[in-house]
């Protein structure tokens, strides 16, 4: 993979350092770590106990040795020093169809030491709202068509209403789509969609429906746990409307859903020149669609800036960014195959604690198995990661979400102990091969899998069916994979700094499950 200098911001100057030889720098900023007053007392006597245990253990591991010609040697301060973490990790190694090729850098955090943390969900509040639609909206009012007066239209201008017509007549005339068969998820048949949609125009012209009609409501979030967005019909702790700035339409959604089962709370915002789901472009197909996201011109370094300027503005604590990828909204083509059309970038933001991120990837935490594999008397609970990703085209910002916001507690007062990284590169060797032949369907399958960078940072895990959960320090090792079959056909091949090929925690060697969360 080919990764953008830039790509790896840190807001706020929070957050870690990249050992030498990586192609992106993380910064720390001075007054997280600093330590002052009284507490600086506490604080020092912590970081040496710590410094002492981990230097007793890589003693150990030096004596041990890591294997020749799979590190360069180096001494680093604070956790890095701590691990004996190498320059770079190089090895290559292949086991019975997995082939495995590692040049990698290792990102950690330069931090003194790390503690576990508690976390449970929260709801957004008022103050949330208010910060986040000042900092991204300028503080416009939020307003909803009265669909009341719009009634005979279904709540669309006659111009709308124009559009869908030749949406469905194009699809009908141009595309080949038969007019007497249903079409789309509705029961009619096209013909008779266009019928209707040419009665409300009818009746949107006698009610003089060219402009909407609009209404202002209230913008008061609620603070119960418990509940959904008014747009259900079920009323609730949320809200929902449009905020104009700079003559433009924001789609604003406020929810707070956390009920015993169910764990989602999600503020999101978007822009209305382009809607849909957004979905990340892994590097692999990127090649295929080269000249559209030429075309766009996006400044990709100028995109950050903006972004981490927005989230200084928003004043929201404990959050940096992570990095950036091309996304863009896909739909189905021809025979089925998947087609990607308005190109963007988007940026991802991470919570940082005492100066170590919650490391971002593009598993959810909220996945189980529910059959044979589901344990007797357990209930699952679906609670995802927290999640913030900024959305941006060529005009400015396209969209933001904001998903699962953690509430945080200290769980050890002491710095926890980190295995030596030569102990976690063979687990990783090990493990990752392993996981691979398990996945083989046929007799002479291969996976070649490359690692280009490793990193330190928090991950949340917890019980399948608990609604805590443990921020804990874990490595991530990124790259890319191939799985052909005997032919050398392809079964699939993906690509991106935001998969986690494994995921091993660092104090204890065990290897986690990122889609599941534990």
């Amino acid at each position: 993979m080919k990764r953008n200098a830039a790509v790896f911001i840190m807001v706020l100057g929070i957050c870690s350092v990249c050992l030498a030889g990586c192609a992106d720098s993380m910064h720390t900023e001075e007054e997280l770590v600093a330590p002052k007053g009284e507490e600086a007392q506490e604080q020092q006597a912590q970081e040496e106990a710590a410094q002492a245990a981990q230097g007793e253990a890589a003693g150990q591991a030096e004596g041990a040795g890591a294997g020749e010609g799979q590190q360069e040697d180096a001494a680093w301060g604070n956790v890095a020093s701590q691990v004996q973490a190498p320059e770079r990790y190089r090895n290559e190694l292949s086991v019975d169809g997995v082939n495995v090729k590692i040049d990698a850098c290792l990102v950690i955090p330069d931090v003194p030491g790390i503690k576990t943390k508690t976390v449970t969900g929260r709801v957004f509040t008022q103050e949330d709202y208010d910060t986040v639609n000042r900092a991204l909206l300028g503080g416009g009012s939020l307003w909803e068509r009265d669909y009341g007066v719009m009634e005979a239209t279904n709540g669309f201008t006659v111009g709308e209403i124009e559009e869908k017509i030749a949406a469905l007549e194009r699809a009908r005339d141009v595309d080949g789509a038969d007019g007497n068969e249903p079409y789309g998820d509705k029961e009619e048949t096209l013909n008779e969609q266009i019928g209707q949609w040419e009665e409300r125009k009818e009746a949107g012209k006698a009610a003089g429906l060219e402009e909407p009609v609009i209404v202002e409501v209230p913008a008061v979030v609620g603070s119960e746990e418990a509940g959904t967005s008014p747009e259900d019909g079920e009323g609730g702790n949320g809200l929902s409307g449009y905020v104009t700035k700079d003559g433009e339409d924001y789609y604003v959604r406020l929810a707070n859903d956390l009920t015993p089962e169910w764990r989602l709370a999600e503020f999101a915002v978007e822009g209305m020149r382009k809607k849909g789901s957004f979905a990340s472009v892994l590097e692999s197909e990127q090649g295929k669609y080269a000249e559209k996201i030429a075309a766009l011109g996006l400044d990709t370094e100028s995109i950050q800036a903006q972004a981490q300027d927005l989230v200084t503005q928003m004043g929201i604590g404990g959050i940096a960014l992570q990095g950036g990828e091309y996304m863009a909204n896909y739909k189905l083509g021809d025979v089925g195959k998947e087609v990607y059309d308005q190109f963007v970038y988007g940026v991802h933001a991470v919570r940082v604690e005492d100066g170590v991120p919650v490391t971002y990837t593009y598993a959810d935490g909220g996945n189980v198995s529910i059959g044979d594999d589901f344990p007797d008397g357990a209930a699952w609970i679906w609670w995802p990661y927290e999640e913030m990703t900024l959305i941006y085209d060529e005009k400015g910002i396209v969209s933001f979400l904001w998903r699962n916001p953690y509430e945080v507690k200290a769980l050890s007062s002491d710095y926890v102990f980190l295995m030596p990284f030569s102990d976690i590169q063979n687990i990783f060797e090990e493990m990752i091969v392993k996981k691979k032949k398990d996945t083989f369907n046929g007799e002479g399958e291969r996976f070649d899998i490359t690692v280009d960078e490793v990193r330190l940072g928090y991950m949340r895990v917890r019980e399948m069916d608990s609604a805590e959960g443990t921020l804990v320090p874990v490595w991530d090792f990124f790259g890319a994979e191939t799985w052909k079959d005997a032919e050398g056909r392809e079964y699939y091949s993906r690509d991106s700094d935001y998969i986690s090929l494994l995921t091993i925690n660092a104090m204890d060697g065990t290897v986690l499950d990122r889609e599941a969360g534990f």
